[in-house]
């Protein structure tokens, strides 16, 4: 690219203007001479703004605010050019505190106003119809935005506004192609349209708005994002209703580990390829990678559309909840693939609710409660883990970006996988998920699940009760939300 200066007398003579018509600022444009157009650059009169236009073009747009004010107004015009576009890193890092943008706008080039620490809030006119990547990203104080024509939002455009609580969007705004993270980080975000998003019903379930235009906004950009409040607060709810709804106190861990894996194969499905927005579904965009995604689909929908990555998250979530001690495994060797490893009952054991629910669905428990070596027999997946688990913690613990608490967390997560080498097989000879022969349901088979059985006997008038009874009692004890042992006292046994 070549770049000339043109003398400005000469540009006045040639162009019949007199030197009175523009300052010296606005006399000594500079050429660019690109490919196909000639780019040419200049300064507003007031010394304000820096522009920029194609030779022979009426429009131009603004290249960088160059002084400071709290409010600016972006003029419609410059120097005789309609202003059409913001330029990329026009504002970025500026003091502004808002900034009047003129209908003649129609883009927002990426990192626009990225960094625009001080800025409160701002309104986009509905003749703009392109926000692209970061144009508003990391404005740490800004809490309103509104958005009020059909603009297609593009990548990471609002990321880690941490204090936007409230985000205006037209119902005809779409998605920049295969866009996502469009608010991450948006830690405080509660409100679409001035709508709250969560509430709770008489029944302490959390729920989502009906509002089906606000509903929408958060399948087309809330889901493809993370780290957002209201979905974060909506997730956190559901898991403390689930805890309180499937769980009952006094049962094993491994009781409790069942009931949350049926729980999400029963409410949740791997994702269904097709379409949705016109956009092909995929695996790794964010609405299925994610375990708020996760339970937000669920919300939305009814079932919980996602992969093994949001299957993993959503599992390792709930059993921390329930005061179990979990951790992810995944492999990238091949097809990458995500599942769990718990410390159940004081022994280590995997558990691949992805497939459990992909290869059977309701009372499949082949992938769960299983030793390493025994998931490492049936597919070569978990082998895969085995070889390069170390070798990845050393490289993600030698990277720079990994601070002191992902340190601790690898460490850990090393230590486990190394323990559950040596666990010994759960035994489960009926595949129903539940110890054989552990009739009080505490982890471990002895003398008191003999008395246990021996009233149960009694109470059904049977000469037996066989471990394929397991599954139906363990059901009936969660409906009535009791031990076995309180069951019994309440009936008299």
């Amino acid at each position: 690219m070549k770049h000339r200066k043109l003398l400005s007398l000469l540009s006045a003579a040639l162009l019949g203007l007199s030197a009175a018509v523009f300052p010296p600022a606005a006399l000594e444009p500079v050429e660019l001479v690109a490919d196909a157009a000639t780019i040419i650059t200049g300064t507003s009169s007031d010394g304000k703004w820096d522009y920029s236009y194609e030779s022979g073009s009426s429009v131009a747009k603004i290249v960088k605010y160059k002084v400071y004010e709290a409010k600016p107004e972006i003029p419609e015009k410059i120097n005789g050019k309609k202003i059409t576009a913001i330029g990329q890193d026009a504002f970025k890092n500026s003091r502004i505190q808002s900034v009047t943008i003129p209908s003649s706008v129609k883009t927002i080039e990426s990192f626009a106003f990225s960094g625009c620490y001080s800025m409160t809030e701002i309104v986009i006119p509905s003749s703009v119809t392109d926000i692209n990547s970061f144009a508003f990203s990391d404005c740490t104080k800004l809490k309103k935005a509104e958005i009020q024509g059909a603009a297609k939002i593009y990548s990471y455009a609002f990321r880690n506004c941490s204090a936007l609580e409230n985000i205006i969007l037209n119902s005809g705004c779409s998605r920049g192609a295969s866009g996502q993270g469009f608010f991450n980080g948006c830690t405080s975000l509660k409100k679409i349209n001035s709508t709250t998003i969560v509430s709770t019903s008489t029944n302490g379930k959390p729920v989502v708005t009906t509002d089906k235009k606000v509903r929408k906004m958060i399948e087309l950009f809330m889901m493809r994002s993370d780290n957002i409040k209201f979905m974060k607060d909506y997730s956190n709810k559901l898991i403390d209703y689930i805890i309180k709804t499937e769980l009952v106190a006094g049962m094993s861990d491994a009781i409790h580990a069942r009931q949350l894996h049926n729980w999400l194969v029963n409410n949740c499905g791997y994702m269904v390829p097709g379409k949705k927005y016109n956009e092909t579904k995929n695996g790794n965009n964010m609405e299925y990678q994610t375990s708020d995604n996760l339970f937000m689909s669920y919300a939305l929908t009814g079932c919980g559309e996602t992969v093994c990555s949001g299957y993993a998250k959503a599992y390792n979530r709930l059993l921390t909840a329930a005061h179990i001690e979990s951790y992810m495994l995944y492999q990238d060797i091949g097809t990458k693939h995500q599942w769990n490893l718990a410390k159940i009952d004081g022994k280590w054991y995997y558990i691949d609710v992805t497939w459990d629910d992909t290869t059977g669905g309701y009372g499949t428990y082949k992938y769960f409660m299983k030793t390493r070596k025994q998931m490492e027999k049936m597919d070569s997946t978990y082998i895969d883990c085995g070889q390069s688990l170390s070798e990845d913690i050393e490289r993600k613990r030698a990277s720079m970006d990994v601070n002191t608490l992902a340190h601790e967390y690898l460490d850990k997560v090393e230590a486990a996988w190394k323990k559950s080498l040596d666990t010994s097989a759960y035994t489960d000879s009926n595949k129903d998920g539940i110890l054989d022969g552990d009739w009080n349901l505490d982890g471990v088979k002895n003398s008191a699940d003999t008395a246990i059985k021996k009233r149960l006997i009694k109470m059904q008038g049977q000469n037996a009760v066989q471990d394929s009874q397991m599954n139906k009692y363990v059901r009936l004890l969660h409906r009535e939300r009791k031990t076995p042992e309180q069951f019994l006292s309440d009936e008299g046994y």
